[in-house]
């Protein structure tokens, strides 16, 4: 399998997740409001609205990734990347600090749903994902100064 091929099969699949993250927060919206029309709750309001936050966050984080992967017909070494990779770094982050405030929500008031609850601890995983994206943002700072310092060189 090519390289061009192996990029293509990427981008599809991250289209194919980028559609289903919107189909996710579409129908978590219309999921919010149908409960607060038909029987309220202030439990399913709140987790029907973290629901709706965390499937925005990674709605955006895979829409960063699509555009940064897109780049690289031409070239990846771009500031655009550089501000994607750290957008997506805020977004982690971001991440982090809405699942400990999910937490605590739950630990003062009790599970959310009578089912699933937000259960394990990713928070880890995403804060070193959130500096690795800023890691990678600096390294495709250097690259595009050298870049264009090699761009004026004859």
């Amino acid at each position: 399998m090519g390289k061009g091929r192996a990029k293509s099969i990427l981008l599809e699949i991250l289209y194919i997740i980028l559609i289903f993250s919107f189909m996710g927060i579409i129908g978590s919206v219309v999921f919010a409001i149908y409960k607060i029309i038909s029987d309220f709750q202030v439990k399913s309001f709140i987790y029907s609205g973290f629901v709706v936050v965390s499937m925005y966050i990674w709605f955006m984080i895979i829409k960063y990734l699509t555009e940064i992967v897109e780049t690289t017909y031409y070239s990846p070494f771009v500031r655009e990347n550089v501000t994607r990779l750290k957008k997506m770094g805020y977004y982690l982050i971001a991440n982090v600090i809405f699942e400990w405030i999910t937490r605590l929500i739950q630990y003062i008031i009790g599970p959310l749903t009578d089912g699933y609850t937000f259960e394990g601890n990713p928070t880890f995983t995403y804060f070193i994902l959130a500096l690795l994206c800023f890691v990678v943002a600096e390294v495709f700072n250097k690259a595009i100064k050298i870049k264009e310092e090699n761009d004026w060189t004859i």
